[in-house]
């Protein structure tokens, strides 16, 4: 039984042809454009470069947001 290798990256340099998906993330609550389309951007031709299936993905950091929260300047909910 062959398992697919699903990408979760922790930013664009987490990105490699080995995998077969990738989650193209989007921070949903975060002050910063970063991390809800510029870094989508950046990563958009090298994901269809290398072949990539790309798996929509919203995420929305909750409570005191922790370090990805910090991270990610992220306004908890």
């Amino acid at each position: 039984m062959e398992i697919p290798l699903i990408l979760f990256p922790g930013n664009i340099t987490g990105i490699t042809g080995h995998a077969d998906a990738i989650f193209f993330m989007s921070l949903l609550n975060s002050a910063n454009p970063y991390f809800l389309i510029d870094v989508q951007a950046l990563a958009a031709p090298l994901i269809r470069k290398l072949g990539i299936e790309a798996i929509p993905l919203g995420y929305v950091i909750l409570g005191s947001g922790g370090a990805a929260g910090y991270v990610g300047y992220a306004r908890p909910i």
